[in-house]
């Protein structure tokens, strides 16, 4: 089993953008870099992004058996 190494946020929590897993043996060998994620999500106005969503096909909600109530 690979260990890996994830620096976390201030808060203590990991990155969203951090999980993922291997799907070839060393596929992810040798890959390093930084995430940055833009100041644009920190002060998104929710209208317009409400606005932005509403010119998609609704969504299908699905639900399995592993997710929570």
């Amino acid at each position: 089993m690979k260990s890996f190494i994830f620096r976390k946020k201030a808060d203590g929590r990991n990155y969203d953008a951090f999980m993922g897993i291997e799907l070839i043996k060393d596929g992810m060998k040798g890959i390093r870099g930084k995430f940055y994620e833009s100041e644009v999500y920190n002060n998104l106005p929710k209208e317009e992004a409400e606005e932005f969503i509403k010119k998609f096909p609704p969504l299908k909600k699905l639900k399995f058996p592993c997710y929570w109530d």
